[in-house]
């Protein structure tokens, strides 16, 4: 015998996405002509969203909060290269770190 339960390697790795490094992520590729409120409704459609930053003078990006690391990593990889317009073609992706 010897016939393993073939459920592939990896030792006790957790599925979903990576944890993050911190609970807040930072955000660019938001049209300057952007709302807040029309933001924040991207960030807190995701469980766990908590508070959002509009870009400082000396940082253009938006920093998005949230309860825990694993929640913003759950954002982050659900709205990386996110479509700001999907009317637009030009429109700006979202980058997120």
């Amino acid at each position: 015998g010897g016939g393993g339960s073939g459920v592939g390697g990896g030792g006790g790795s957790r599925p979903g996405p990576p944890p993050a490094i911190s609970d807040t992520l930072l955000v660019s590729g938001i049209p300057p002509d952007a709302s807040m409120r029309e933001v924040a409704h991207i960030f807190r459609a995701y469980p766990g969203f908590e508070v959002m930053q509009p870009p400082s003078d000396r940082d253009r990006r938006y920093r998005v909060t949230y309860s825990t690391n694993y929640q913003a990593a759950v954002a982050m990889e659900a709205l990386q290269n996110y479509l700001f317009d999907r009317s637009d073609p030009r429109s700006p992706r979202l980058a997120l770190e």
